[in-house]
């Protein structure tokens, strides 16, 4: 793999802003360690992000698709391919009914409000755990708070 190669054929589908070359991951994960990747892209929309999808895949690059880094770890020798940042520009969601659609970038924690605002206005109670837990937290609590249903966000 060029590196200069295919970063130069990712300005094709995003801002050269957009894409920096042996970025350090650990200013991209909640544990705060790792090495560097050899590209680090962080697509504006939805648009870019299949046309730097359909790049990769095309040329046999290794690739990982990246959200807000929580629960992730890099070794310290870094990812040798391209690291794809889900985030700003893909953060939309919007409430149709009682659907909730939502961009890939948007936090779980959003997304599990506007989810419970959803039951909230069809007249169902909903709980929201103040912090990420285990799914077993979610069955106890479920059963225990004497639910109906139980969901988990993931």
């Amino acid at each position: 793999m060029n590196i200069q190669e295919i970063k130069e054929q990712l300005f094709y589908y995003t801002d050269e802003d957009r894409v920096a070359e042996y970025e350090p991951m650990d200013l991209h994960t909640s544990f705060r360690c790792g090495g560097a990747a050899d590209l680090f892209v962080t697509p504006g929309s939805l648009g870019e992000l299949m046309n730097v999808l359909d790049l990769v895949r095309t040329k046999n690059i290794p690739y990982l698709v990246l959200g807000n880094g929580s629960n992730v770890l890099f070794k310290d020798g870094g990812y040798h391919g391209v690291v794809i940042r889900i985030g700003e520009g893909m953060d939309r969601v919007r409430i149709e009914g009682q659907t909730v659609f939502a961009e890939p970038g948007v936090s779980l924690a959003k997304l599990a409000k506007m989810a419970a605002e959803v039951f909230a206005a069809n007249g169902i109670k909903a709980y929201i755990f103040p912090q990420l837990m285990p799914v077993p937290c979610v069955s106890y609590a479920t059963r225990h708070l004497k639910c109906a249903a139980g969901i988990m966000v993931t």
